[in-house]
């Protein structure tokens, strides 16, 4: 890659005026204009690295919770919603949004209630489960979920993954996108004492 490229690329960031640096490959460049280029390059690939590290301790610490845990095996995975067509209330009703083990889900989005409905017959109330997608179009799912709510659909091998509350009466899109997903859940940490 020549110098102009890389000026080119950090351009945004330094506001590096192109045509007063223009560089053609084999000229000499001032050593200022390296010395920042190699410096910007160097924290780029600092934060990069950090990053990484980040993404590895996540993934030993999931590693570890999941070495502990009790395979369930592979279960299928549906999508709700707090629509009428999902939950059967109005938002007006006094237990809209209310799972089976008295948490509120009004308001709150799949990452931030990170919800699923179970059979309590085969995931108890509260545990905490790991949930690992086998479809990769929806990997970026896997994680941490608690077991909140069971519903009439949900017997056996089945979850329900709660997608959000969007305030609307109808079903929203990607729950129906969603649609029966195979997934295979464990059980964290004795959770299901």
């Amino acid at each position: 890659t020549t110098l102009y490229a890389n000026a080119n690329r950090y351009e945004y960031k330094y506001k590096i005026d192109k045509e007063k640096y223009k560089l053609i490959d084999n000229l000499s460049v001032s050593s200022v204009i390296k010395n920042e280029i190699a410096r910007i390059e160097q924290r780029k690939a600092s934060e990069e690295l950090e990053e990484h590290r980040e993404t590895e301790r996540e993934r030993e610490r999931i590693k570890h919770l999941v070495s502990r845990g009790s395979d369930r095996g592979t279960f299928i995975a549906t999508a709700y919603d707090l629509s009428i067509t999902s939950c059967g209330k109005k938002e007006s009703h006094p237990a809209y949004g209310i799972t089976a083990n008295g948490t509120s889900l009004k308001g709150h989005t799949l990452e931030s209630a990170r919800a699923i409905a179970v059979d309590p017959k085969v995931i108890k109330l509260g545990s905490k489960v790991y949930i690992e997608f086998l479809d990769e179009e929806y990997q970026h799912l896997d994680g941490e979920y608690v077991a909140v709510d069971t519903g009439s659909a949900i017997k056996g091998n089945k979850i329900d993954i709660f997608f959000g509350d969007t305030g609307d009466s109808k079903t929203d899109q990607a729950v129906w996108d969603f649609g029966r997903r195979k997934a295979k859940v464990t059980i964290l940490l004795n959770s299901d004492k």
